[in-house]
């Protein structure tokens, strides 16, 4: 993996923390959400519900566990749909939005003018759901 796609995966993995600090945008109970250490945890109910899974629940969560080689127990199918109903719609539309605008903070400081891209109108996506940075 080259360097420029670790950072911005390492960047994009920011994107939970800084949900936590608006917890009442993000999560049906705000307060109570993700505020306990559990083994489904915001990161990884975010991880396996955007990762789009492609065999049986049940499937996925003993290879996604095994894969993290920590030993611990996959949790039950119930679990993780209960996890993933306390994040709201708007979570994933960030979420991806955020993913947008350091993909193309990445790569207009690579390019500044890439290939069937109009900054233009990625500003005004990012403008339309207050991602903008402010300065």
């Amino acid at each position: 993996m080259n360097t420029s796609l670790r950072v911005y995966l390492s960047a994009l993995r920011q994107f939970q923390q800084l949900a936590k600090q608006s917890p009442q945008q993000y999560f049906r109970r705000p307060g109570k959400d993700f505020t306990r250490t559990r083994i489904l945890h915001l990161e990884r109910v975010a991880w396996l519900t955007v990762t789009l899974l492609k065999n049986t629940l049940c499937v996925e969560l003993d290879r996604f566990f095994d894969g993290l080689g920590s030993g611990e127990f996959s949790p039950t199918k119930s679990a993780l749909v209960q996890a993933r109903q306390k994040l709201l719609p708007r979570f994933f539309r960030d979420f991806f939005m955020f993913g947008v605008m350091l993909f193309s903070m990445t790569t207009f400081a690579a390019d500044p003018k890439p290939a069937g891209a109009d900054i233009s109108e990625i500003l005004l996506l990012l403008r339309r759901f207050n991602l903008l940075p402010e300065f």
